[in-house]
């Protein structure tokens, strides 16, 4: 969730076959509690770490609320533009925070799912997503495990 939310993307080299990102909210202000404008787009990931993460041939999911303070859009906009087509998207409405717990969101439970039976082998694709979008369009991930726009 949102303290280890980009743990994740730091896995991707281990053998990992499905990740999902919530709210990430490392790096932040101890001051503010809540990312400064430097750190806004800073994915907290180690030079070696990211460069790994974009070697990987794996999609993931990427949840958040478009209005939480704690994970920035600049941040969000980050990883879409360092991992374009691996990434799908789930932008929640309001300024909630914890999409996946506290702040539930159950279409968005709905997708990560889905996105995690068809990446784990569970249930092949292609399956259309609910919420998820890849470059603001509809998406599925299909049975090679890759996101597509639908």
């Amino acid at each position: 969730m949102c303290l280890s939310g980009i743990l994740p993307l730091a896995l991707l080299s281990n053998r990992v076959e499905a990740a999902v990102v919530c709210q990430p909210t490392v790096p932040f202000s101890a001051l503010s509690r809540k990312p400064n404008d430097e750190q806004a787009p800073n994915l907290g990931l180690g030079p070696a770490d990211l460069a790994n993460a974009l070697k990987s041939p794996v999609p993931f999911l990427l949840v958040h609320y478009l209005g939480d303070e704690l994970c920035p859009p600049e941040r969000v906009q980050e990883i879409r533009r360092q991992f374009t087509t691996r990434v799908a998207t789930i932008d929640l409405t309001g300024d909630h925070h914890s999409s996946l717990a506290g702040d539930f969101d159950e279409v968005a439970f709905e997708d990560v799912v889905t996105y995690l039976k068809v990446c784990l082998g569970a249930e092949t694709g292609p399956r259309t997503m609910k919420a998820a979008k890849l470059d603001n369009r509809a998406c599925v991930i299909g049975a090679d495990r890759m996101w597509r726009a639908s």
